[in-house]
């Protein structure tokens, strides 16, 4: 959706650009701190990017 670069992502959240990297290998929930993954969050909600959680069916992202 933003089109980022790993490096990119890195500038924007603060992160390294290895953190981001190990992150990327997970399927699921990464074995992550929850300050960790509120600054994604944060960063991608920054970005215009909003998070969905339906009832029934997997968790998404769409732009806002």
């Amino acid at each position: 959706m933003l089109n980022w670069s790993v490096k990119q992502l890195a500038e924007r959240s603060g992160l390294s650009c290895a953190v981001i990297r190990r992150l990327e290998e997970y399927n699921d929930t990464p074995p992550a701190s929850d300050d960790l993954l509120q600054t994604l969050w944060t960063t991608f909600a920054g970005a215009g990017i909003e998070f969905t959680f339906p009832l029934v069916g997997k968790p998404g992202a769409r732009p806002q």
